[in-house]
């Protein structure tokens, strides 16, 4: 049987709970509305940027999660989305991040965008990703992502450049 379909509020907005897409971004959301995502069994695209989030761990109940976008909020953990394996697509420049493992490790991105944040280090890119922007961080050595054979590669603005 279908789940039945219900109205879930956040940020002073309702939403069925059956979309795949829910686009949250500039709207005064905070860490607490997240919770409410766990409510949406079939959401594929996610974005949340501009509204000064900084606890994403609730993102890590939406299993069907397939591109999620948060740029410009204060992130600084992005371990909760490594066990999202449906994940492909992942947009968080402007963040406070300073370690992209758990992300660069992930064996389903093909995106990864993580310019403007407090990365130190990075380590090899997982086998799928084509498309990855590191710009404007603090990496000395990218070495790791240098050879990795991705497609695109923007590292520009680090001091290891």
């Amino acid at each position: 049987t279908a789940e039945s379909v219900v109205l879930v509020e956040i940020a002073g907005k309702r939403y069925r709970s059956d979309i795949t897409e829910l686009v949250l971004r500039d709207c005064g959301l905070a860490n607490d509305d997240l919770k409410k995502l766990r409510e949406f069994k079939n959401l594929e695209r996610l974005d949340i940027s501009g509204n000064g989030i900084s606890d994403i761990s609730a993102v890590a109940d939406v299993k069907t999660l397939k591109k999620f976008y948060a740029a410009n909020n204060a992130i600084t953990d992005v371990s909760p989305l490594s066990g999202l394996k449906s994940l492909e697509y992942v947009g968080l420049r402007g963040n406070r991040i300073t370690d992209a493992d758990p992300l660069l490790s992930h064996d389903n991105l093909i995106y990864l965008h993580l310019s403007e944040n407090k990365i130190t280090s990075v380590s090899k890119p997982g086998a799928n990703l084509q498309l990855l922007y590191l710009a404007d961080n603090e990496i000395n050595d990218l070495s790791a992502v240098k050879n990795a054979g991705l497609l695109y590669c923007d590292t520009n603005g680090n001091p290891g450049t």
